[in-house]
């Protein structure tokens, strides 16, 4: 078919703009399949509804014009819309114009060669996908790297002029050759190719790491004979991103927890610990101390608080330690596992030593193009419940569930993450709307140091829906583990990586400051039937948690912490280390995230006091009266301060990165992009 046979036939650029609709939708969701769960039908319909209603914004100008050049015009609008959505902002229209040009030109040669608008639409779709979803998942695979800034954009046009130049090639080519597959027919059978493999570009991993068996143990029965000498069965709950001082059994106005109330009510062995702390503000020093007994300089598995030259992929540090809780656990008969709703977990090497399960349930995921970024960015509320960037809590409880059914009766140990109260803030129901509901403007997800008093309010709201949530699956887990008669017989040890900031000291979210918003965290250890434990007024820790575990189930503690099962022996130090954060190829962070994350600082609390060391000063807060830090006592009490400050912990060099790091994998990144680690 010629350009003149289409001229005459009235060629239509709705029907090529159709074919590059279907074509990409369906290719974002055949990508998706294999991923983990697809997203709920009704997130489905909203992305394709939006998806169609920018589509009809292009076609309507063209809608009574006919021929090939009215079809390679609407397509080459259409791929510029999708780059200038999916970039945003003015590099996103400069972007959105290099691809509406490159399009343009792409598909002269296969216009003159008679490519029907279907063809043309499969053709721009499927490049379009392949060009901002596929491309940078091989070179990430390929290489460990990808260009920033500038460099990144000019390559994705690249690309995106490749694969089209490729195309219209072939159609001139086919001209003279008949008897060859239509193009059609090649760019569908290469789209269905490119679906198959990509798991393996999105999910290699240069590292290796056990996964084990969820349903059963995989061993030898001598080893599993061994389990059953070993120690009593261990249970480490972790809620990222909970503070103490929003749940209700800490005192917080609102009913919160009200499950976990109940189970403190019903086992009165069980201790809640008024001043439990952190060691670090956010995730991967949290859990890395929690495994290691040693403060973030001390392991490694720290971002520090520069950006190393170099550097142009994301890439995580490595935790360093002689043994692991793990590795001792294990060592000691333990059969151990990781079921984790958090992927930094298990994008960090190091974190995964001594466990023979290492799990992190999928979950669905949001699509790529032009329907998910008009959802986020002008409803992100719409549906956010439908594709957090994690498993929801009572898949986590399934899975670790499924490992406890399939252990000997003593001699396992679980470490489960739980991430309902990370932003997105989009509890579902029951829980949507429990203490929001009647506030005023659109739901916020996410928090803004720059956001009024107001939409703080409601955002803090949002985030105690999430945290009512993650109590009812708590309280679920623990009826479960009593219905099979468990929990007599095991720890259990609820607590927190960190907590949540919401502008109290002028910075919001977390990893941006080492006040008590985002350091203070809760503890409960609830011991089997004839242990008790002492309780404590002072302050603990993450260390503590750890030296408890490794005695109770190895005969001797790892790290610097304490064993909290023994009487209180004086007052305990708590250190604290905060890196700053390292953003400087995206300035707008610090207007976001507040001026405090730039500030590396370190803190020590002890004898209920907190000291606070900043490189130009230092500030002291009371926690027998002042847990939100209002009143700085430094200049009232400075022996005090000066006394506390030998025990602050080193914080290492800040412009020295950690000893080992590596990149991440494709579907490390865009996760951790989701969950705002990655810009």
């Amino acid at each position: 078919m010629t350009s003149e046979s289409i001229d005459r036939q009235g060629a239509s650029p709705g029907a090529a703009l159709v074919a590059a609709v279907t074509t990409s939708f369906a290719f974002e969701i055949a990508v998706l399949a294999p991923l983990g769960p697809l997203p709920p039908l009704r997130y489905l319909v909203l992305c394709l509804a939006a998806t169609m209603l920018a589509t009809l914004l292009v076609w309507m100008p063209v809608a009574r014009s006919r021929g090939p050049g009215a079809v390679v015009g609407a397509l080459a609008v259409w791929a510029g819309l999708q780059a200038a959505v999916f970039f945003a902002g003015g590099r996103g229209l400069l972007v959105g114009l290099a691809f509406a040009a490159v399009t343009a030109g792409g598909l002269a040669a296969a216009r003159r060669a008679g490519v029907s608008p279907w063809g043309l639409g499969v053709a721009v779709g499927g490049a379009v996908c392949l060009d901002l979803v596929i491309f940078p998942k091989v070179l990430f695979l390929l290489a460990a790297w990808f260009p920033p800034g500038v460099a990144r954009d000019v390559l994705r046009v690249l690309v995106l002029a490749v694969i089209l130049f490729t195309f219209s090639e072939y159609a001139a080519l086919r001209v003279r050759r008949p008897r060859w597959p239509r193009e059609i027919v090649v760019t569908v059978a290469v789209l269905a190719v490119v679906v198959l493999v990509t798991p393996f570009t999105y999910r290699a991993r240069p590292w290796g790491m056990e996964s084990g068996d969820l349903g059963g143990p995989a061993e030898p029965p001598a080893a599993a004979a061994a389990r059953n000498e070993a120690g009593p069965p261990i249970l480490l709950i972790v809620l990222d991103t909970v503070r103490a001082d929003q749940l209700s059994i800490y005192g917080y106005e609102r009913d919160t927890t009200p499950r976990l109330s109940q189970w403190l009510e019903k086992r009165p062995r069980a201790v809640l610990f008024p001043l439990a702390f952190s060691t670090a503000t956010w995730t991967l020093p949290a859990h890395a101390s929690l495994l290691t007994g040693t403060v973030p300089t001390a392991h490694g598995a720290h971002g520090g608080n520069v950006r190393y030259p170099g550097r142009s992929t994301p890439s995580v540090p490595r935790l360093e330690a002689d043994v692991t809780l793990a590795e001792h656990l294990r060592a000691n008969g333990y059969r151990t596992a990781v079921i984790s709703a958090n992927v930094q977990l298990g994008a960090t090497p190091g974190m995964e030593r001594g466990f023979d399960v290492f799990w992190e349930p999928p979950s669905p995921r949001p699509l790529f193009l032009i329907g998910e970024k008009l959802r986020a960015r002008f409803v992100p509320w719409l549906l956010a419940d439908t594709v957090k960037p994690y498993p929801a809590a009572p898949v986590v409880n399934r899975e670790v569930l499924r490992f406890v059914d399939g252990a000997a009766p003593s001699g396992w140990f679980v470490l489960a993450n739980y991430m309902e109260a990370h932003a997105p803030y989009a509890a579902a129901s029951p829980h949507a709307g429990v203490f929001s509901q009647g506030m005023s403007g659109a739901p916020p997800v996410t928090v803004d140091a720059r956001d009024p008093a107001e939409r703080l309010a409601h955002a803090r709201s949002r985030y105690d829906e999430e945290i009512l949530a993650l109590d009812a699956a708590i309280g679920d887990l623990l009826d479960e583990l009593e219905r099979r008669e468990l929990l007599d017989r095991m720890w259990v040890v609820i607590t927190a990586d960190h907590g949540e900031a919401f502008g109290e000291h002028g910075a919001v979210a977390h990893g941006t400051s080492i006040y008590n918003e985002e350091v203070r965290i809760p503890l409960i250890v609830m011991p089997p039937a004839g242990e008790e434990l002492p309780r404590r007024e002072e302050a603990v820790g993450l260390l503590d948690v750890t030296a408890t575990l490794s005695a109770i189930g190895g005969g001797k503690s790892l790290g610097i912490g304490r064993d909290l099962r023994e009487a209180v022996s004086g007052p305990g130090t708590v250190p604290i280390e905060f890196f700053g954060t390292p953003r400087p190829t995206d300035p707008g962070f610090f207007d976001r995230a507040g001026e405090l994350a730039r500030i590396p600082a370190r803190a020590v609390v002890a004898d209920r006091w907190k000291l606070v060391d900043y490189p130009d000063r230092r500030e002291l807060f009371s926690m027998a009266d002042d847990l939100e830090e209002r009143r700085d006592r430094a200049a009232d009490f400075a022996d005090e301060a000066e006394s506390l400050a030998r025990y602050l912990p080193p914080l290492g060099d800040p412009t020295r990165p950690p000893p080992a790091r590596r990149p991440l994998t494709a579907e490390e990144a865009d996760r951790l992009r989701a969950l705002g680690y990655l810009e």
